[in-house]
């Protein structure tokens, strides 16, 4: 890039405030030229240093499936100072480049791209960011929507091991995932773990182990009902949908 282009760059993003860019990006509907004017704007450092814009930035780019869009923003800031390794080794994890990465596991893991996720994760392991609580629970999601909660299991073990507490959030992924795969007793085991814990329940774990008791209890009527009143195997199938199609979901 010539020198003379990086000049008007520079003098026209300095003369925009962070509050007009902010909004811009806001009002920006078209992904691509979201994309575009992010990395424009990652040039000016106050800019770099409003980490909520950039995160906002990434969750909509997620929830419009658009992946590839946020491996092109997190590989565009690597090229900054406060992307290098020296920038990365922060002991209480409160750099401003580990919660954008951060950010993004949140939201690769949450939208089932697990191996995508795993990568940025062994590039978090390369750059010497130590994962809090906060990556740690975003794998344990994506592992219970993999249905991979025994797994999930061990890693909050080895958590607990290496001097990592796991909260509420930890505690809910497991639940949610032994939800999901139909194993009360596990399921109760967690929350048993939660109450030993210094951690306190929250409505989304009661709603899981709710929904997981009306499973249970439905499924018992729904074989009782279906072998009482139906007659012919096709009457007992129609019967099993319909019951079972009252049952709700998790997601």
């Amino acid at each position: 890039m010539s020198f003379c282009r990086l000049l008007r760059r520079a003098f026209s993003t300095t003369t925009k405030s962070i509050r007009a860019i902010s909004a811009d990006l806001d009002g920006e509907q078209n992904l691509k030229r979201l994309v575009k004017k992010v990395k424009e704007s990652s040039e000016l450092y106050r800019f770099r240093t409003k980490t909520p814009i950039y995160e906002e930035t990434v969750r909509r780019l997620a929830n419009a499936k658009r992946f590839r869009a946020i491996e092109e923003l997190l590989e565009d800031q690597k090229k900054y100072p406060d992307f290098s390794d020296e920038g990365f080794r922060c002991p209480t994890c409160f750099s401003l480049r580990c919660n954008h990465v951060y950010t993004i596991l949140d939201c690769l893991y949450g939208n089932k791209r697990f191996s995508d996720a795993e990568k940025i994760w062994g590039q978090m392991v390369e750059k010497n960011i130590v994962p809090n609580i906060r990556s740690y629970n975003a794998k344990l999601l994506g592992l219970a929507l993999e249905k991979r909660t025994k797994e999930g299991a061990q890693l909050v073990e080895e958590l607990r091991n290496i001097g990592v507490k796991p909260d509420v959030f930890s505690f809910n992924a497991l639940i949610k995932g032994f939800v999901n795969e139909g194993d009360l007793d596990e399921a109760k085991r967690w929350y048993g773990e939660i109450e030993k814990s210094s951690c306190s329940p929250d409505k989304w774990t009661l709603r899981r182990l709710f929904l997981l008791f009306v499973r249970r209890v439905m499924w018992s009527m729904l074989l009782s009902s279906a072998r009482t009143f139906s007659k012919g195997t096709a009457s007992w199938v129609w019967h099993c949908c319909r019951l079972w199609w009252m049952l709700p979901s998790d997601e």
